[in-house]
């Protein structure tokens, strides 16, 4: 479906693993603060996405699908995992930018079901993508690196329910504005993008604070 390839072309353009953030993980793992920065922000950005999926459960629209409640349950579940990992609670966050991606991926700003499971389906295909690569960069028996792991096939299973509600939504009413769904899409991913710009902040405005 032509929809489909525009929504891949867009995340695709902005793909985070091209990241600085991410790229330096790659290449080398990230330090006790580094990691605690991330699990404090990036726990945020996880119960967003599972109010979004336990707003989407409520619709009429989709026949009240007790899969995407359970979704939602499981990435609460998993922030709450990472909330643990936060090694050094207190540290600076970048609050503007979870806001700003809390407000997009939980829903809040797409009103049609259509387009909130699209914007789960492309947020959950790029953790899937990333989460595989970070977690290898960690020691065997770290609990960030089983979190990540655990993280690579939640991820893949709940982009898979997105993209097979939203198809039926497709097929049963096309939507009369494409390019508003993308734009939703875009939306979904320079937030994504913008919530690591705020981590690496976060880092520096920590590191200088204590130069």
């Amino acid at each position: 479906m032509r929809l489909w390839s525009e929504i891949e072309a867009v995340r695709s353009s902005w793909d985070v693993g091209r990241h600085p953030f991410l790229v330096g993980w790659g290449a080398e793992a990230p330090s006790t603060r580094e990691m605690s920065v991330y699990a404090a922000s990036y726990r945020q950005a996880l119960r967003a996405l599972g109010d979004g999926a336990a707003r989407l459960a409520r619709r009429r629209a989709l026949g009240a699908d007790g899969r995407l409640q359970a979704a939602a349950e499981r990435e609460w579940a998993l922030a709450d995992v990472w909330e643990e990992l936060e090694l050094e609670p207190g540290g600076a966050e970048p609050g503007q930018a979870i806001a700003e991606c809390a407000a997009v991926w939980n829903g809040g700003e797409a009103p049609e079901p259509l387009a909130g499971l699209v914007i789960l389906h492309v947020v959950d295909r790029a953790r899937a993508e990333l989460a595989p690569g970070l977690a290898e960069t960690l020691p065997e028996g770290d609990s960030a690196r089983a979190c990540l792991q655990a993280e690579a096939e939640l991820s893949l299973a709940h982009a898979e329910l997105t993209r097979e509600l939203a198809e039926r939504l497709l097929a049963a009413s096309p939507p009369a504005n494409p390019g508003e769904l993308v734009s939703h899409v875009e939306a979904a991913c320079s937030v994504h993008w913008d919530l690591l710009d705020g981590i690496e902040a976060a880092l520096a405005q920590d590191a200088l604070a204590h130069a």
